[in-house]
């Protein structure tokens, strides 16, 4: 009995780290246009390079494979027509670096109502913390992504680490619980 209990809660253990996503759907066609258009390379005046960062771009595309996000044509026109937009607004505003901070306040004003109209389609607002240099991005009111272009460091993380030890010496002790049952019985 205590044997089939140790396999069980080795099972139960292990299967704790293998949880898979459910519920997200495919992107569209029109959604993939869009991820496209992020995924743009816009020159500056001066000819630096600049596009956004692939972290945001998978945030986006997150966002739209939720089930009730689901683009039309004229939804996907709007929306690439609005990030055209901002991509001109940064460029004429002759930003070469990723902190807002470096706009000019009525060029920062415009691009926050060009992402504003970016994202009305699909119901996502767009507010920017001045103070932090911060963006946040919210959907039905719940923040669905922070864009910070400054580095953070935020101390290291050993919660995993303690859970696949634990699992570990959880399916060590099964195994030596077996062994030895398994010896004894010779």
């Amino acid at each position: 009995m205590k044997k089939v209990i140790a396999i069980l809660f080795a099972v139960l253990m292990l299967s704790t780290l293998c949880l898979p996503a459910f519920a997200a759907s495919d992107i569209n066609a029109d959604e993939q246009r869009v991820i496209d258009v992020l995924d743009d390379v816009v020159n500056s005046k001066a000819g630096k390079k600049m596009t956004l960062k692939v972290s945001d771009i998978n945030h986006a595309k997150n966002f739209m494979m939720r089930d009730e996000i689901n683009l039309t044509k004229a939804q996907a026109d709007e929306i690439i027509a609005a990030a055209d937009k901002c991509y001109d607004i940064v460029v004429a505003s002759g930003l070469e670096t990723e902190k807002l901070t470096d706009m000019k306040e009525a060029d920062r004003k415009a691009l926050l109502a060009a992402a504003n109209e970016a994202g009305a389609p699909v119901g996502v607002t767009v507010e920017y913390n001045f103070a932090d240099d911060k963006v946040e991005f919210t959907y039905q009111g719940n923040i669905i992504a922070t864009v910070e272009p400054t580095i953070k460091i935020t101390g290291a993380d050993y919660t995993m680490l303690f859970v696949i030890m634990g699992a570990a010496v959880v399916a060590l002790a099964a195994l030596a619980v077996v062994v030895k049952k398994t010896a004894c019985a010779k």
